[in-house]
């Protein structure tokens, strides 16, 4: 019962999980641009 909404789900889940990884790289770089 519960499998349809997961893969419902599935393409928002990952490109929220994307967007949050792209945010965390694009933090990581500025900050070892900062104390480089």
């Amino acid at each position: 019962m519960l499998r349809p909404w997961i893969y419902a789900d599935k393409p928002l889940y990952s490109t929220q999980i994307k967007n949050s990884l792209a945010i965390s790289y694009a933090r990581i770089l500025h900050i070892y641009k900062l104390y480089r």
